[in-house]
């Protein structure tokens, strides 16, 4: 397997779904995602090719997939950039500070798991936000967006109280 485009019927990937495709050098995710599975694309030649990570951060398209746990300090994730995947920021203790766009619509089961650093998430829209306990679900408990608009609140949010849960917004 050398390249992959999923379909804009597919919604999840699940965890290590490509992971160990050695030849996989092209991947095209579809905005239709919204949940990626930790170590989705670990071990292909997409994850290991260098030049696909811009300053410790693996993109697909509009998706994250993974920070290494040498990010530090303060991170903004890329404008258009629609889903967090789980476990993204696994271990990133030593980042700070996060800015999420309006586009994430999705952040993935523990993305900041371990990520005792993390004192301050700004959501440049706080408002809509819902956590659930199943990737699929189209519905959930509502996060208060006055606490998401707070951002040592909002990180204490992703980086503890609601870690283990999927996040949406809309």
């Amino acid at each position: 397997l050398t390249s992959i485009i999923i379909p804009d019927s597919v919604t999840s990937i699940g965890s290590s779904a490509f992971s160990g495709c050695s030849g996989l050098t092209s991947i095209m995710i579809p905005d239709s995602v919204t949940s990626i599975g930790s170590s989705a694309f670990n071990n292909t030649a997409y994850y290991n090719d260098e030049s696909n990570w811009e300053n410790d951060v693996l993109y697909i398209g509009n998706h994250l997939i993974e920070a290494r746990d040498t990010l530090s300090d303060t991170y903004s994730i890329k404008q258009r950039t629609k889903t967090i995947a789980a476990f993204a920021f696994y271990n990133c203790s030593s980042l700070t500070s996060i800015t999420i766009p309006e586009s994430v619509t999705s952040i993935g089961y523990s993305a900041f798991r371990y990520g005792s650093g993390l004192m301050s998430v700004r959501f440049a829209n706080p408002k809509g936000w819902w956590y659930t306990s199943s990737s699929l679900a189209t519905r959930g408990t509502s996060i208060s967006s006055v606490d998401l608009a707070d951002p040592y609140i909002a990180a204490t949010y992703l980086r503890s109280t609601y870690r283990d849960y999927y996040w949406r917004k809309g």
